[in-house]
């Protein structure tokens, strides 16, 4: 099928993109949506499941949020930075 062929699935980046929504104020009245990804690496195929591990890159002087997502296997090799 055009699935197994993908390295990726977009659902699956989808998914790893909506676990930065932790970030967010409990109380915040807006939204902040990823507009730009600055690198984007692949190291193997992504399974059908797997885990995602993001943190925000806190660097002085910058004025947009930053985040570093990775995608990984359940043997927690990584496939996606």
């Amino acid at each position: 099928s055009e699935e197994e062929k993908l390295l990726l699935h977009p659902a699956i980046l989808d998914a790893a993109l909506q676990s930065l929504e932790v970030f967010s104020p409990e109380n915040s009245n807006h939204l902040e949506l990823p507009f730009a990804l600055k690198k984007f690496h692949f190291y193997q195929a992504v399974p059908k499941s797997g885990y995602v591990y993001a943190h925000k890159c806190l660097k002085p002087g910058c004025s947009m949020p930053q985040y570093d997502v990775f995608i990984v296997n359940e043997k927690k090799e990584s496939c996606v930075e």
